[in-house]
């Protein structure tokens, strides 16, 4: 039930328009071993009449296997009573066509008590179990689940092995940055790591910083070593990889901003690394 340590191309980092074998060719190119792509990336293939069994194919022949659909958000009731964007049903269909490692879960803004939360990751857990893949819930400031603390109480409430935590660096550090927590935190249940740095002070609204104006890692103010290094410590560096929205990055061909974040990840991890 260990997540596979390998580094991840995170769809985010790259134009949403950027194709998924593009995105798969730049993944190669930098040395990733894996890519991600959201249920709307596959919705749009499979559209478009594309196959997605020889999407999935593929990418695992060349060498980036599809490891993440990131993210899923209809996994809780609505608030406002308006049904999700994407029905269970269809998340477990799409899911049992592209056999991932494991489905990202993020929670809209919600009234429900912890309890109810974990409720709901433990019948997405078991439904995702039956087709061998795993729920990771990603914790964000101004969502339902705002930090790595709420996130582990909701998965160690959820009570499933096949349950655990996606920590991103930009969240951590926009939200509520307690190292004591990350240091405490089980490493076994941190299932993937995405990293970005940031500015010292949002630019425009939180929405806006988070996906317009992520930056490199190593070019912001974010405590990345150390917050590397303690992953490390606990084991919890798996399935790592940039996931930096940058309107600026994009503008670049998507296989410089891959092998840019490649090179900055490998910086980052031999100085947070080396003692």
């Amino acid at each position: 039930m260990t997540a596979p340590i390998v580094p991840v191309l995170w769809s985010g980092t790259l134009r949403r328009d950027t194709p998924v074998r593009d995105r798969v060719a730049a993944a190669v190119g930098a040395g990733y071993g894996a890519v991600t792509v959201s249920f709307d990336d596959l919705f749009a293939e499979d559209s478009a009449g594309g196959s997605i069994d020889d999407l999935v194919a593929h990418a695992a022949d060349v060498g980036a296997p599809i490891s993440v659909i990131d993210p899923l958000w209809s996994w809780l009731p609505r608030d406002d009573g308006r049904p999700p964007g994407l029905s269970t049903f269809d998340a477990l269909a799409m899911t049992e066509r592209v056999r991932p490692w494991a489905v990202s879960l993020l929670a809209r803004t919600t009234s429900l008590p912890v309890d109810a939360v974990a409720g709901h990751l433990a019948a997405a857990a078991d439904a995702m179990a039956s087709l061998g893949a795993r729920v990771q819930l990603e914790f964000a400031p101004g969502s339902g689940i705002a930090d790595l603390r709420s996130a582990l109480a909701v998965v160690d409430l959820a009570g499933r092995a096949n349950a655990g935590v996606v920590f991103d660096t930009w969240h951590f550090c926009r939200g509520t940055p307690d190292m004591d927590v990350l240091r405490a935190a089980p490493g076994s249940r941190i299932f993937a790591v995405q990293i970005s740095d940031a500015a010292r002070d949002v630019v425009g609204t939180l929405h806006d910083d988070t996906m317009h104006h992520r930056l490199l890692p190593g070019d912001g103010s974010f405590p990345l070593v150390e917050i590397v290094r303690a992953l490390h410590d606990i084991d919890g560096l798996t399935m790592y990889g940039p996931e930096v929205l940058s309107d600026e990055l994009h503008r670049r061909p998507a296989t410089d901003v891959a092998r840019l974040n490649a090179e900055r990840l490998d910086g980052l991890l031999a100085t947070a690394l080396v003692r």
